[in-house]
């Protein structure tokens, strides 16, 4: 009688699931900043706009760069088969995109 009934558990649980939501999806998505995105849900999340913001956050993945150094090299390899790039420079950025 002074325990948790099972109709308190039903609104407890997804409350608590809603409100750690940004931790949620930061941790299955691997963003790089889930560190940062939990601390952020932790302790400004009870406040609307601090746990709108770890959501937007954690939802927004950063860019990944899927252009492939040999892409740039081609690319490099045309401009200066075009005159817009010289040899030297070609040469610098081909060693600067290889390592």
């Amino acid at each position: 009688m002074g325990g948790i009934s099972v109709w308190q558990l039903f609104i407890v649980i997804p409350i608590l699931v809603c409100y750690l939501l940004p931790t949620i999806i930061a941790l299955k998505n691997g963003h790089k900043n889930k560190l940062l995105i939990i601390i952020l849900n932790f302790t400004a999340g009870w406040t609307v706009i601090g746990w709108i913001i770890a959501l937007v956050w954690a939802i927004k993945l950063p860019k990944i760069n899927n252009v492939s150094s040999a892409d740039e090299i081609k690319k490099l390899h045309d401009l200066k088969e075009k005159g817009i790039i010289s040899e030297s420079d070609f040469n610098r950025k081909k060693m600067d995109l290889i390592g």
